[in-house]
């Protein structure tokens, strides 16, 4: 995610410290490489904030003609920049997908206008808003253009720096969905006849009772403390390898789309869907879909071992195995979305939900399951009179709840 910064050759000391911030900010959002001009005293603020922030970050410093003897003259012994070239504001401009202008004066005024006549499509300005800007020659030149070049205003450096990289992600998402949509409509009717000759041998309910996962006549101790005759065991499924494609390629069909970039799956056992959906999808659509997964972290997940930069401002479906709850896949959006991803969609294996207990996510997105079952769950009080406990049926201490039930009588 390139950027270029332009700002004025001096500034106020609130203008110096706002560059930083910028800078800081940018760093924090991990953009760049980041492109600074050496003879702007913001600019170079900007160059600060970013190295203060992050030591490691490519930030280069660059002069605008190797002609002009005076930048001979500059010496770089203490310097933000990780390296410095020549290179017009022009070509600076083509080679980034925005920048951020800071201050006033000719050269940034040029810029500017560069910015907005010969920068490529969807290219992102960004101007810090305060009483020294270029809003107002920005008015006052009433500057048209036929390309889709946003601009975005702030007075605060923080909202300017994050809004930019909001705009970026959603720029760059759109010219993949773009590209995404161009190969799934030229494979639409290859991918319908497959679908449809694939579909025909799979049935979620046949796998899940062939193996074992749905069982329906026992005596189960659920999540939250209730009984129940019927259990999911996805453990009994995994090791079945050529089943769990067939689902997984059944899953993909459903939810193949242009729009999904990235598939995310809760460790453990979504690590597994996470990888094979996307393949499937990989296939389907004829381009590629990433896989990754969100590890447990406190009592929710998080997007880590750089994961976090790969779904960034792309569209990401979810898979798990079995909801209950939505307890686990309602964390795991909140993890993708921390990480700057948009969930377009959640897929899931089995649905055995309750509506009157799942956990509500905000803005939910669509949801598809291979099957869809109730399971009856009673409580300990109503087991007692009704269900297995009052046929005196002991609980599977092997399964669900059932193994804490044992370590609590051990203990006791």
């Amino acid at each position: 995610m390139q950027i270029a910064v332009f700002g004025g050759k001096k500034g106020s000391e609130h203008e110096k410290e706002n560059a930083r911030k910028i800078g800081r900010q940018l760093a924090k959002n991990g953009m760049g490489p980041l492109f600074a001009d050496v003879s702007s005293g913001l600019a170079q603020e900007v160059a600060w904030g970013a190295r203060e922030q992050n030591e490691r970050m490519l930030i280069i410093g660059t002069l605008p003609t190797e002609r002009n003897s005076d930048h001979t003259k500059i010496t770089f012994a203490e310097s933000p920049y990780s390296a410095t070239y020549f290179t017009s504001t022009s070509n600076k401009i083509r080679s980034c997908s925005s920048a951020i202008f800071i201050g006033n004066g000719p050269d940034v005024l040029e810029a500017l206008l560069i910015a907005y006549n010969r920068a490529p499509e969807g290219f992102i300005i960004g101007i810090l808003d305060d009483e020294n800007s270029l809003s107002q020659e920005l008015a006052a030149l009433e500057i048209r253009t036929a390309k889709e070049t946003s601009v975005i205003r702030s007075a605060d450096p923080t909202t300017l720096v994050n809004s930019v990289f909001n705009e970026v992600m959603r720029s760059h998402a759109k010219a993949r969905n773009e590209t995404s949509e161009k190969n799934y409509r030229a494979q639409k009717k290859e991918v319908i006849h497959m679908g449809t000759e694939e579909r025909e041998g799979v049935d979620a309910s046949i796998i899940f009772k062939k193996f074992g996962v749905l069982i329906t006549d026992g005596h189960f101790r659920y999540t939250r403390g209730e009984h129940g005759t019927a259990y999911i065991n996805k453990d009994a499924l995994y090791p079945h390898t050529r089943e769990v494609s067939l689902l997984c390629r059944s899953l993909a069909e459903k939810l193949a789309g242009p729009d999904i970039n990235v598939v995310v799956g809760p460790e453990k056992g979504g690590i597994v869907l996470s990888h094979l959906v996307a393949h499937h999808l990989t296939e389907i659509l004829g381009s590629e879909v990433l896989s990754v997964y969100a590890e447990k972290k406190g009592d929710g997940f998080a997007m880590m071992r750089g994961y976090d930069k790969i779904i960034a401002g792309r569209n990401v479906l979810i898979v798990e195995d079995v909801l209950n709850t939505y307890g686990t896949v309602g964390r795991v959006v909140e993890a993708v979305r921390a990480a700057h991803g948009y969930v377009v969609g959640i897929g899931a294996l089995c649905d055995r939900s309750n509506p009157e207990v799942r956990i509500h996510i905000p803005s939910m997105p669509r949801i598809v399951s291979l099957m869809t079952i109730s399971l009856m769950a009673l409580s300990k009080e109503e087991c007692l009179r009704t269900g297995p406990c009052s046929k005196g049926i002991p609980i599977d201490t092997t399964l669900g709840k059932g193994k804490e039930l044992l370590v609590e009588k051990i203990r006791a």
